[in-house]
């Protein structure tokens, strides 16, 4: 991966700041990669880039779970360096990409391909690896070593597992491997012989202490589990008009 550095001590003026206790006018101070100071009419040290955000919401960056990245097979539709361009225009500073690629993301190798292909994106990809190889509903895929390349959620996208005896392996596979927190793992609503799947519920919001803003590190984690880290990155979204 390529090394980031932490980006020049910044102050968001004037913005309005959404969180999870509310709304309210503040400015936001940026040093060392990190919120470091939330308020209104904040003093600017010397060298500090200062961002007018008149009119636009700050917020904590957002993550977008389902993002269909396209990329292998389908490039003339969306890539990964497109989609990740259109999340962070749009405040999202991670997303987590399907597998209903071709071929699908059902192997260490399509796996390390997208990680390389979002190197140096402008928005944290993290991978969904599919349930069964080639989402065809029919034999596990490896999720041991799609799992050691950091795939904390797997589905087969838009093609549900109609087996429930396969669908219960896949759940029973991943609390053996997980057993402090095992990933979410989605199949059909019902199985093939009609009786009802009972998918895990995931467990309960995320959101909840994106309000943390002091010592907030810009670039978080891309882990995605049934409970991700709150939101570890700010941006500055579209609000009324698009901040420049």
């Amino acid at each position: 991966m390529t090394d980031r550095t932490d980006p020049p001590d910044l102050v968001v003026r004037g913005g309005t700041v959404v969180d999870a206790t509310g709304s309210r006018r503040a400015d936001v101070r940026v040093s060392g990669g990190a919120v470091v100071e939330l308020g209104e009419g904040l003093d600017v040290p010397a060298g500090t880039t200062v961002l007018d955000a008149g009119g636009c919401v700050v917020a904590p960056g957002l993550v977008d779970l389902h993002t269909h990245l396209r990329e292998p097979g389908r490039e003339e539709a969306e890539t990964v360096a497109t989609g990740t361009r259109a999340a962070a225009l749009g405040g999202f500073t991670a997303v987590v990409a399907m597998p209903n690629t071709d071929p699908p993301l059902d192997s260490a190798e399509s796996v390390r391909n997208v990680y390389a292909l979002a190197d140096g994106a402008l928005a944290q990809v993290a991978v969904a690896g599919a349930i069964t190889v080639g989402r065809a509903g029919e034999r596990l895929a490896p999720m041991a070593e799609l799992a050691a390349l950091g795939v904390r959620l797997f589905t087969d996208d838009g093609d549900g597992v109609q087996s429930a005896g396969l669908m219960r392996r896949a759940l029973q596979y991943a609390t053996a491997a997980w057993p402090a927190g095992a990933p979410c793992t989605r199949g059909s609503g019902r199985a093939a012989s009609g009786s009802p799947a009972s998918p895990p519920r995931p467990r309960r919001s995320w959101w909840r202490g994106t309000s943390r803003w002091r010592g907030r590190r810009v670039g978080g984690s891309t882990s995605c589990t049934c409970r991700p880290p709150a939101p570890s990155t700010w941006s500055a979204g579209p609000g009324p008009r698009a901040c420049r």
